[in-house]
C-alpha cells in the first residue's frame, strides 16, 4: 500500500521508462490532484511521461549536462547556490512558501516583511504564471503568492510564523 489518498508528491524514478508511464498513469487515475514528478531517460520518453500526466520531467543527462556547462560559467554562483540548497543544519537556508488566502501575510509589502522578519524573499511567483525576481520593496504580497525565500532558520521561521497567523488574529 503505496497510500497515495495521502500523498503531497510522488517522485517515480524507476530505470525502466515504461515502467514509469506505467506508474504515472495508475497514479494520475487515482488522484488526479496529485503532483507527479517523474525521470526520463530521453527525450522521446519525457513526451510521454507528459502525456501519461506528470507534472514535472527531470532528465538526468540534460540537467548534468546543463549543470557542468554552469559550472563552467559561473562556478562560484554555483557553489553558493548548493551551499544553501544543501544547508539543511546549517544557518542559511532557501524556502518556498505558498501565502494562504486568510494569511497574515498577504497585503504586506516586501519591505514590511523584510523589516519585521530579516528574511529576504528572492521572488513572488503570481496566479497566473507572472514572476517576479527580485521584487521591489513597495510590492505588494498577495493571497495565492508563492514566496522563495532566503534566510537564516530564525529568520524563515518568523516568516512562517507571520505567513500561518489568520490576518484576524494579528
Amino acid at each position: 500500500e503505496a497510500g497515495i489518498e495521502q500523498a503531497r508528491g510522488l517522485v517515480v524514478a524507476l530505470g525502466s521508462d515504461a515502467d514509469s508511464v506505467y506508474i504515472t498513469l495508475s497514479a494520475r487515475g487515482l488522484r488526479p490532484d496529485l503532483f507527479i514528478e517523474a525521470r526520463a531517460s530521453s527525450s522521446m520518453a519525457g513526451a510521454k511521461l507528459k502525456k501519461a500526466g506528470a507534472n514535472r520531467i527531470i532528465a538526468p543527462y540534460s540537467l548534468g549536462a546543463r549543470r557542468m556547462a554552469e559550472l563552467a560559467l559561473r562556478p562560484a554562483v554555483v557553489d553558493f547556490i548548493d551551499t544553501v540548497i544543501r544547508s539543511r543544519g546549517r544557518d542559511l537556508q532557501m524556502e518556498n512558501i505558498t501565502v494562504s488566502h486568510n494569511s497574515a501575510l498577504a497585503s504586506l509589502t516586501v519591505e514590511e516583511t523584510r523589516h519585521r522578519t530579516k528574511a529576504a524573499i528572492l521572488t513572488i511567483s503570481r496566479k497566473g504564471g507572472k514572476l517576479l525576481v527580485n521584487p521591489s520593496r513597495e510590492e505588494t504580497i498577495e493571497a495565492g503568492d508563492r514566496l522563495i525565500t532566503l534566510g537564516t532558520k530564525k529568520q524563515l521561521a518568523a516568516l512562517e510564523e507571520i505567513c500561518e497567523r489568520c490576518k484576524t488574529n494579528e
